[in-house]
């Protein structure tokens, strides 16, 4: 490969990557706590009183819920457990479908 065309493939991973964490930071912008909850405002105040009840209800059971999973500390033990190869692969599968976002679904 010549050093134009690699000049010209770094260029556009260099892009790609930039759009990417773009895309991230859009995203987390969208979920501020304060842009949250001016969201959940606009769409209460378009639905009827029965579903507003609903979503409080629901609210009030998400927030009565016990948190899942283990601590980190907890975890420690198993630093290291996992071997090179199935890192790759695991951080390969991440690249290829998990960081895909499909921005109309919102």
């Amino acid at each position: 490969m010549s050093r134009t065309t690699l000049s010209l493939v770094e260029g556009e991973r260099a892009a790609i990557k930039y759009n990417r964490i773009k895309t991230h930071i859009h995203l987390l912008d969208q979920f501020t706590p304060t842009n949250i909850e001016k969201q959940l405002k606009e769409q209460l105040r378009c639905l009827p009183v029965e579903k507003q009840h609903q979503v409080l209800e629901f609210a009030r059971t998400l927030v009565q819920e016990k948190g899942h999973g283990s601590r980190g500390k907890d975890l420690v033990r198993f630093a290291g457990t996992i071997d090179s190869e199935d890192l790759i692969a695991i951080e390969k599968a991440i690249h290829e479908g998990c960081e895909k976002v499909n921005l109309d679904e919102w």
